[in-house]
């Protein structure tokens, strides 16, 4: 499962990577995988994905990948708030 994040509590602030958070960009965060790793997002059921770039780390462990607003919006979920998917390291 994958939720989404952004929003003025976090856009423009610093992420786990040193980067600041743009709510607008394609980037995830993600608990093991390296940062700066590419990952397709595909949404289960459906021929839609989204290339990410991992730059931040979850709060919490409850979902396989945290999205930013962006990558929601690009796999449509903004309105469901999570969704499965499957991810493919690139």
């Amino acid at each position: 499962m994958a939720s989404w994040y952004g929003g003025p509590e976090w856009h423009g602030r610093r992420t786990s990577s040193g980067a600041i958070y743009d709510q607008n960009a394609l980037t995830a965060a993600h608990a093991t995988l390296p940062i700066g790793t590419r990952v397709r997002v595909a949404l289960a059921g459906a021929k839609r994905d989204v290339v990410v770039t991992i730059n931040d780390r979850p709060g919490t462990r409850t979902r396989i990948i945290d999205l930013s607003r962006g990558a929601a919006q690009a796999l449509g979920i903004l309105d469901r708030g999570v969704a499965r998917v499957t991810l493919t390291s690139l």
